[in-house]
Formats: C-alpha cells, sequence, structure tokens
C-alpha cells in the first residue's frame, strides 16, 4: 500500500472528521493514526490491478449460460466444443493431468469458472468451430465475458465480447500508410468494444491520428488528408531578388 493523503497535528475534530469521510467513507482508503497526523493509506497500482486480477479469476457462470453465449458467438454448443477440446488437448504441450482436468471440467461442472485450466488452454490459439469457422478468443475477451455475465444489465450481451468487430479506413489519397493499432494495413479484426487507435500519413500531406472508443460493430471511415502548405512567399521573394539582381547587372 502507499500513502495517500495525510492530516497534520493538531487538527480540530471538524478537520478530523471531515478527514475521515473524505478518505475513508468516499475514497475507501485505510486510516492509520500516529503521534503526529491522521494517515490514508491506499492500493498501489500493481495491487490494484492484483486485485482485480483475483476478482475475475473467481466469477463463474451456469453451464447453460455459458453454451447459450457459444451459440450466440460461434454458433457452437457443448457436443460441438466437446469435439473441438478433444481434438485440440493431444496437440498443445501440457502434462496429461491438466488435460484431463480441463475435459473434466468441461463434462462435469455445474458452473465454468474464469480460473478452470480450460480457459487457460482455450487462449490465443486459433479454435476451428467447422470448416467455415475459426476462432481465437484472448485472455481479456475471456475476461470481459465472464465480467459481463454476471451483471443483469450486461449478461443478454455478454457473448459478443467472445466476438470480433472489424476497423476499416478508407484512405485518400489511396497510397496512404494507414495504421491501426500499431499494425499497417487498411483494416484491422479486433475484440468486441476495444478501442482502436489510427494514424493515415503520406509523403507531402498532413498526417492524421485518431481513436475510436468501445467499438461494437464493424465500422468504415474515410480518412482524406490535406496537403501541406506550399511556401510560395518564399518563392516570390527569391524570384524579386533574381530579378533585382538581373537589374544591376545590366
Amino acid at each position: 500500500m502507499e500513502l495517500k493523503s495525510n492530516l497534520k497535528k493538531p487538527y480540530t475534530e471538524e478537520q478530523r472528521l471531515s478527514f475521515l469521510v473524505e478518505q475513508n467513507h468516499k475514497r475507501g482508503y485505510e486510516i492509520r493514526e500516529t503521534e503526529t497526523e491522521l494517515q490514508a493509506w491506499g492500493l498501489t497500482d500493481e495491487e490494484k490491478a492484483q486485485k482485480e486480477r483475483e476478482r475475475i479469476q473467481e466469477l463463474s457462470i451456469t453451464r447453460s449460460d455459458f453454451f447459450d453465449a457459444t451459440i450466440k458467438a460461434f454458433g457452437a454448443d457443448g457436443d460441438d466444443l466437446l469435439l473441438v477440446i478433444n481434438k485440440l488437448l493431444p496437440t498443445l504441450q501440457i502434462d496429461d493431468v491438466s488435460k484431463k482436468i480441463a475435459l473434466n471440467n468441461f463434462k462435469n461442472a455445474q458452473n465454468f469458472y474464469r480460473k478452470h485450466t480450460l480457459f487457460t488452454l482455450l487462449s490465443d490459439i486459433d479454435i476451428p468451430i467447422s470448416d467455415e469457422v475459426t476462432i481465437h478468443v484472448t485472455p481479456e475477451q475471456w475476461d470481459n465475458f465472464f465480467d459481463k455475465a454476471i451483471r443483469e444489465n450486461t449478461k443478454a450481451e455478454a457473448y459478443k465480447y467472445l466476438t470480433n468487430v472489424t476497423f476499416e479506413i478508407i484512405a485518400l489519397p489511396p497510397d496512404a500508410t494507414v495504421t491501426i493499432n500499431e499494425t499497417e494495413g487498411e483494416s484491422l479484426s479486433v475484440p468486441y468494444g476495444s478501442d482502436v487507435e489510427y494514424s493515415v500519413t503520406s509523403e507531402g500531406y498532413i498526417s492524421q491520428f485518431g481513436t475510436v472508443e468501445n467499438l461494437t460493430e464493424d465500422k468504415a471511415i474515410v480518412v482524406e488528408l490535406e496537403p501541406e502548405q506550399v511556401d510560395t512567399d518564399s518563392d516570390t521573394d527569391s524570384d524579386l531578388d533574381t530579378d533585382n539582381e538581373q537589374e544591376i547587372d545590366k
């Protein structure tokens, strides 16, 4: 933890109560009293991140809700996914115990927990759902899916966080260099709900940069670059100087 704020002694009772309300009641900081001051202690950014990771790992949804989501997201139910998992497990570089645990989780669990070995194994790999459909789910997508699935206001839309959307830029001039999320190219598939940063550059034109937040559907935008301004005054002055020189020479 780190010190967030302090109140030096001596202080009035009103100042003490105000400090407690602001730092503890509102912000949730831990209050410590020393011989010289009141202190408010809170989690560091790293501790907050670790606490959030631990919270996410303990999230769970029912078996029924999980397969409702995979059907909506990929068109695949429990039987479809079991076939895929049985094909994938032998190809993964893990021990037999981990493979058996993953299968047991999938077949017998009444609730699916984010911390199940299964979701570690099925992260960041290509998963062939059918001859036509191959999916790729990142750890962050599993995190977002479980987090949204437990909230009543987002439960119905949680499956979308397992899917991807496409962001495309139509650049003018057409030969401009387009970069989306540090990947060069005019279009990019990103996880549902992602933020997208882009740049469009071309020699002789003013570069453009932008951000699209919370992308929840396929989106295409037109980015037209403006030509750089030519310093015409300098050219005119140069021409005048040349004419003057010519007149003097005469």
